[in-house]
């Protein structure tokens, strides 16, 4: 799994990687108790240019899985940057929506990976 094609949904390989990352996550963490969301609906992305589709919320609720999973000492990326964004209300098609989805998304999928590290 590669973070970096988490930098840009224009990636093709980004929904594939996301939903991988997710899977990654939750078997690592060992997460018991989880939505019954299979991390393969996030692949490939559809309404993601409606907030509060089915995706993102599916997509949401995946992140507080994990998110609640953590220790706490991982409240925070790597960067320092918080965690525990409300992901659902983007609309993809507006750039700067998107911008700043992308980089919440990766990174909480950072502080995640961090911590199983």
């Amino acid at each position: 799994m590669s973070i970096v094609s988490l930098q840009t949904t224009a990636d093709p390989a980004f929904s594939w990687e996301n939903a991988m990352s997710h899977k990654v996550i939750a078997y690592d963490l060992a997460l018991e108790g989880l939505s019954p969301i299979p991390p393969f609906s996030f692949d490939p992305m559809q309404g993601t240019d409606e907030p509060a589709s089915p995706w993102h919320l599916q997509h949401q609720q995946a992140h507080n899985d994990f998110l609640a999973a953590l220790p706490t000492s991982a409240g925070a990326s790597s960067t320092g940057i918080p965690i525990g964004w409300i992901l659902v209300d983007t609309t993809f098609s507006d750039p700067g929506q998107l911008q700043w989805w992308t980089f919440a998304n990766q990174n909480e999928h950072l502080a995640a990976m961090a911590a199983i590290a």
